[in-house]
């Protein structure tokens, strides 16, 4: 009878504790759900620089097409990016979200990664003084589980290599966040791995760890490149498997360029890179063209505002890889409603480095468009044939203004409502101007297929699929996608 009084003075403190468990346990992930909610980005996000007036902004383009039954490519952005680099004197700076190339390459792919890499180690040979800073995201390296190879050998050759320190940044994906924060983050993810690794079947397998840190969707998505004479921003990554996809880049010169240096000493702060900023002087500089840096929701707030101000008889034409954000489709409806004439070219989300995709979000966002807006929109698909339409490109003519939005975001709730790091450049202008004229011809080409077929009619992926807009919806409210 002792054991059993004992027996049941110790189940009365085991069911105590479990009690105290089960109540602890939703209170603390309550609280860590509740501070990531309400986390602030760390400072210098969130960035828009003063509006500088340049004699021109220079508009480039990379184009997959078909052109009389076969595939035709047309590239300039990397091409500038190497001319940039070579003609460097005192520094240059780096942050590109995808940097590898495949240890096996396809047949007719480029390897950008290692062709950037090669020019910077030879122009830290030719000018030893040179500062060189490469910023990248932690998907290079699958988030700390191996080496990245040409990122070592920019190591080697006295290149700064800084990998952005994430898990300063805010989370959209709170569900998660809040588990992948409370328990898995803490364990690394190094070591001896068993999986695929993500960034190239064909590379050494990671662990479990890395794919957890992965399941949090969030990135340096930036892709700029500056030094002491110009500023270059885009939509494309140097990565070897998106060599071939359709991308759009600006390049600028002038007092911008120290706004730009000082948007990514705000990376390098956050990510405990201990540095001298670059100190940039520039005289003011006069034209036709203004410009202003933008960076994270900035670009949401100005491209929300430009939207909202066009009336009857403007225009926004948008070409696009992802469009999800509810804030812009709300907005280009209200415009449609005013008499803004709008088209878009949107990639039919259906291809990804070999993989079929499911359509996703662009079909069931398109569909709305169509359907709500009583046809008054016009929508045409890329006709991509393996390869992306990654452009991210708005031009909104009003009576005597074009505005002109491009750079590294997608408009969705993760890219443009602070939370992944991207940089986009806003560009106004008057409507006769070169700049003006080149990405106007840009588009009306696209729409048009002139010299190539590059868009295809809205009916070709057209979709009513329920789920589809469901799966879409659930994924843009909570974060739990990968768009």
């Amino acid at each position: 009878m002792i054991w059993d009084g004992k027996n049941e003075r110790f189940e009365k403190i085991y069911a105590t504790y479990a009690i105290i468990v089960v109540m602890t346990v939703p209170i603390i992930f309550s609280l860590i759900f509740s501070f990531l909610l309400l986390k602030p980005n760390p400072q210098g996000l969130n960035y828009e620089s003063p509006v500088y007036s340049v004699p021109n902004v220079s508009f480039y383009y990379d184009l997959t097409y078909q052109d009389q039954q076969k595939k035709a490519s047309n590239q300039q952005i990397f091409d500038t990016c190497l001319d940039a680099i070579n003609s460097a004197d005192n520094f240059i700076l780096l942050d590109m979200f995808l940097f590898y190339d495949s240890i096996t390459m396809p047949e007719g792919y480029i390897p950008i990664a290692t062709r950037i890499v090669d020019a910077l180690i030879k122009k830290k040979q030719v000018n030893p003084e040179v500062t060189i800073v490469v910023i990248t995201d932690p998907f290079n390296t699958s988030y700390g589980a191996v080496e990245a190879p040409h990122l070592e050998r920019l190591k080697e050759a006295d290149v700064d290599v800084v990998i952005t320190d994430l898990k300063k940044l805010r989370d959209s994906n709170l569900l998660y966040a809040t588990l992948w924060r409370s328990l898995f983050q803490w364990f690394g993810t190094s070591g001896n791995g068993w999986l695929t690794n993500v960034t190239d079947p064909e590379a050494k397998e990671v662990t479990l760890r890395s794919y957890l840190e992965l399941f949090n969707f969030k990135a340096n998505h930036r892709k700029v490149l500056v030094t002491d004479k110009i500023g270059i921003i885009g939509s494309a990554n140097p990565h070897g498997l998106s060599s071939l996809h359709s991308n759009i880049a600006f390049s600028f010169q002038g007092p911008i360029l120290a706004d730009l240096v000082k948007s990514e000493t705000a990376v390098l702060e956050l990510s405990d890179f201990d540095w001298e900023p670059v100190s940039l002087i520039y005289e003011p500089s006069m034209g036709d063209v203004g410009i202003q840096l933008l960076t994270e929701k900035k670009i949401q707030d100005h491209l929300i505002q430009s939207i909202n101000s066009t009336i009857k008889g403007d225009s926004i034409d948008i070409a696009m890889f992802y469009l999800s954000s509810r804030a812009v489709i709300r907005s280009l409806l209200r415009a449609s409603k005013r008499g803004v004439a709008i088209r878009l070219i949107l990639d039919p989300n259906k291809d990804a480095f070999g993989r079929q995709k499911g359509g996703v979000p662009n079909r069931p966002v398109a569909s709305e468009l169509i359907r709500k807006s009583k046809n008054r929109i016009d929508i045409r698909w890329y006709n991509t044939q393996g390869e992306q339409f990654h452009s991210k490109l708005i031009i909104i003519r009003t009576f005597n203004t074009t505005t002109v939005f491009g750079g590294s975001a997608n408009l969705t709730r993760r890219n443009i409502k602070n939370y992944n790091l991207e940089s986009n450049v806003k560009v106004i202008t008057g409507h006769d101007t070169l700049f003006a004229t080149e990405v106007t011809t840009y588009f009306n080409r696209l729409w048009q297929n002139q010299g190539g077929v590059f868009t295809t009619d809205y009916s070709k992926y057209h979709s009513h699929s329920l789920p589809k807009t469901l799966l879409y919806r659930f994924q843009e409210f909570t974060g739990l996608g990968t768009f």
